[in-house]
This record gives structure tokens, sequence and C-alpha cells, in this order.
């Protein structure tokens, strides 16, 4: 009787610990096997254009400034719209200005410079309705520079166009590309490009 009673005592403690190694198999399994929830910390990226400063006005050679100020009395830089700055930079870099640009635009090898002043108005009935602008370049010849008007209606801006740079002639209907540094004024309906071409600039129509 008593052996019988041992027997049945381990059957049930054997059954009792089977159950329990299998729950914390189970239970181990289970933790295993469940992902661990990853928290990532998402970051909206924002890409902005560089802000330049348009407050500052070009500075340019002794020479040229002697030449604008003996032809063009009283002239001035023109103030410049804070979109076309910030265009005409992020074209050209920091250095670059609205009113000057520099690059050689006759294509002697030699760096001459363009500018946009304002000088006299343009009058409607004997009414001042806006200042005169003008697009003048400086073409470097020896140890001097030779004085050329441009345009009498330079625009609101200058942009350099480099030699090899592709652009759009409106008025032929064709793709082409610069032979030289050229001169560009204006952005948006009626951009102007000037070519040097046989001694004179030649206005086309590159902006739309």
């Amino acid at each position: 009787m008593q052996k019988l009673l041992l027997r049945v005592t381990c059957f049930l403690i054997s059954l009792t610990l089977g159950a329990a190694s299998a729950n914390i198999h189970r239970s181990f399994l289970s933790r295993k096997t469940i992902p661990q929830t990853a928290h990532t910390a998402v970051v909206d990226e924002v890409i902005t254009e560089p802000t330049w400063r348009c407050d500052v006005t070009p500075k340019l050679p002794h020479a040229i400034k002697v030449l604008l100020d003996k032809s063009f009395a009283g002239w001035q830089f023109p103030e410049v719209s804070d979109d076309d700055c910030q265009s005409v930079k992020t074209w050209g870099g920091k250095e670059a200005y609205a009113q000057l640009i520099q690059g050689d635009f006759d294509g002697d090898g030699r760096l001459d410079y363009a500018v946009l002043i304002e000088y006299g108005s343009i009058r409607d009935r004997g009414v001042v309705i806006a200042a005169r602008t003008y697009i003048v370049v400086f073409l470097h010849d020896q140890n001097k520079y030779k004085m050329k008007i441009v345009a009498r209606e330079g625009g609101g801006c200058l942009q350099l166009m480099r030699k090899g740079d592709s652009d759009y002639d409106y008025e032929a209907q064709r793709e082409f590309t610069y032979q030289q540094d050229t001169i560009m004024s204006g952005f948006g309906m009626g951009g102007m490009s000037y070519l040097y071409e046989n001694g004179k600039f030649r206005a086309i129509i590159t902006s739309d």
C-alpha cells in the first residue's frame, strides 16, 4: 500500500514539474518571437536656398569710375529687387552683383566690365515716370578701357552668360551656344542677351 501511494505521489510531482517546465519554455519562446518595437525619430528635412545680402553695391575699378563720372555726371547704381538679387547670386555666386558683371565679352582674353546705372529720367508729356537705366560696357584695351553704351533701357538686373552656355533665341526660334561671355539683362518676359559681333553689341530676346 505504501509503495502504491509513493508511486502515485511521484507521478503527481513529475506531472506538476513537467507542466511548469512546459509553461516556462512557452513563455521563453514567446518572449523571443515577439518583435521589439523600434521607435525611430523621423525628422523632416527642410532644404532652403541660401539668402544673400542685397544691400551692398559693387566697387568699380578707379579708371571705370572716372569714365562714368565724366560721361554720366551724377549717375548711380539702381535699386534692385530682392528677387532679382537672389537670382543673380544663386546663378553667379555671392560675389555676383545685379548691377555689375565681369567677363571677356569681346573674346580677346582680357577681363571686361558691364554696369547697370541710373542716369536721367523717362518722361511722358513732361512728367517724369521713371529713372532711365543704361547698360554700359568697358572693354579692356591695352592699359585702358573703351566705353560703349549697350542699351538705354537696361532692365532690372544684369547676369553673366558664360562662353559655352546654351540658350534659346526667341526671334530666330532656335537653340544656340554662346561663343564668348555675354551680357544678359532681366528675367522673365523680354529678357535680352547682348552678343558682341563685328565691333558692336547685337540684342536678341532670350527670355520670354
